[in-house]
């Protein structure tokens, strides 16, 4: 019986798909952001809460997080 149950678990590894981060250093360009450490923070922090938010926050509200000064 757990050799069933341990075998779905790895199966549902081979299905998973490793969530991709909705911004991109293009993004934070095309919003006045120039490349160098403030940039790299700002996709730290984007990425950050995004995780933090289950991985559902859109390219859009990570933008706002972000938004460029």
């Amino acid at each position: 019986m757990m050799d069933a149950k341990w075998k779905k678990l790895l199966r549902l590894a081979d299905r998973w798909q490793k969530p991709v981060l909705p911004l991109t250093g293009k993004d934070l360009l095309s919003a006045g952001f120039q490349t160098g450490p403030e940039m790299g923070v700002a996709l730290q922090q984007a990425e950050d809460y995004w995780i933090a938010n289950d991985f559902t926050s859109t390219r859009e509200d990570l933008m706002r997080l972000v938004k460029h000064e």
